[in-house]
């Protein structure tokens, strides 16, 4: 499976996550390039099914209960 890479990710755009499909919605709050792997703090939007995704990641990726890092290349702008 190929998918191409959202070069044009900005702060406001409403996601969804290539593994999890558009059951996976989240908006873009910040965004880091400096680092390695470019990430994305993303808020899930209350009322989808993975609105909790981020209670179960891992402390160093979650920031609340529905916001938490992504790395870019996981997401796709809807």
């Amino acid at each position: 499976m190929t998918w191409k890479k959202e070069p044009n990710l900005q702060i406001g755009d409403l996601v969804y996550h290539v593994l999890y499909g558009k059951d996976w919605l989240g908006l873009i709050l910040k965004m880091e390039d400096e680092l390695r792997s470019p990430r994305a703090s993303v808020y899930m939007v209350p009322g989808t099914i993975h609105e909790w995704f981020f209670t179960r990641s891992p402390l160093r990726g979650k920031l609340e209960f529905r916001t938490g890092w992504v790395a870019k290349h996981w997401l796709i702008k809807i």
